[in-house]
């Protein structure tokens, strides 16, 4: 019995060295330091870095490198912005430039102040940041200091000399516009640029007689606007009234 219990021994052992010797171990393959080069930096040129598996770096850390100062370029902003409407110092001061110092006022008592709180100016206590949104209550409000402004301009203008004068400084109170078109287009040119600074609308003296779109079509919408004001009222004085209104509500005018 103990011979076949050690026959056995020595027939397992024989078979697992066996087993053994054609076992093969597969070696890990030697590492191939990649490399990788750098872009180009305007200051310094490029400098290869080494880069050992799963993208370790075979630089010593404690050595001493170059590197850029110059900070990188910020990115270019783009050239225009939102547009925001004034606020109400800057709308009070705007209307009574182009009037001619006129403002809107009832009882003597400027209206952009007593309104103030309601326009959304900041009162410091409850609120510290003006409210410059185009609301529809700011817009009524501004419909009203237009007419305003704009019925009493009229009479004002008429008691001022030629070159003080606003709504009547390049054409008479009587002037209509099939008696003299060209005064009556003057005219326009003058006030778009005051309310609006629209200083790229040529002269009508540069334009040929006879060719109704030499300004452009936005002006001759205001020349049309002129010209049925007019037709309804039978009144120049009317008629530049209105077109003062509209030049004071118009976005170019509160809006920069």
């Amino acid at each position: 019995m103990n011979t076949i219990r050690l026959s056995a021994v020595l027939m397992g052992l024989s078979f697992f060295g066996c087993e053994v010797s054609k076992t093969t171990f597969d070696a890990p393959s030697p590492s191939i330091p990649q490399v990788t080069t750098v872009p180009a930096d305007p200051y310094l040129g490029h400098k290869p870095i080494e880069q050992g598996p799963l993208g370790t770096s075979n630089l010593n850390h404690d050595s001493i490198a170059q590197v850029s100062l110059m900070p990188q370029a910020p990115e270019e902003e783009e050239p225009y912005r939102s547009r925001r409407r004034m606020d109400l110092d800057q709308l009070n001061a705007a209307l009574k430039t182009v009037s001619g110092g006129l403002e809107w006022e009832i009882n003597g008592e400027n209206q952009f102040e007593a309104l103030a709180s309601t326009l959304g100016k900041p009162d410091f206590d409850t609120l510290t940041q003006e409210d410059l949104d185009p609301s529809a209550m700011f817009l009524k409000f501004l419909n009203d200091a237009s007419r305003d402004i704009c019925f009493r301009l009229v009479e004002v203008d008429i008691q001022r000399t030629e070159s003080t004068r606003v709504l009547f400084h390049l054409a008479s109170p009587e002037d209509t516009l099939a008696m003299e078109p060209n005064a009556i287009e003057l005219n326009m040119v003058y006030l778009l640029k005051r309310f609006h600074g629209m200083s790229s609308i040529a002269s009508c003296e540069e334009c040929e007689e006879g060719d109704p779109d030499a300004l452009g079509n936005e002006f001759q919408q205001w020349v049309w606007l002129y010209q049925a004001a007019e037709h309804v009222s039978s009144s120049p004085r009317e008629a530049w009234r209105t077109v003062c209104v509209a030049l004071i509500n118009h976005p170019d005018f509160y809006m920069y």
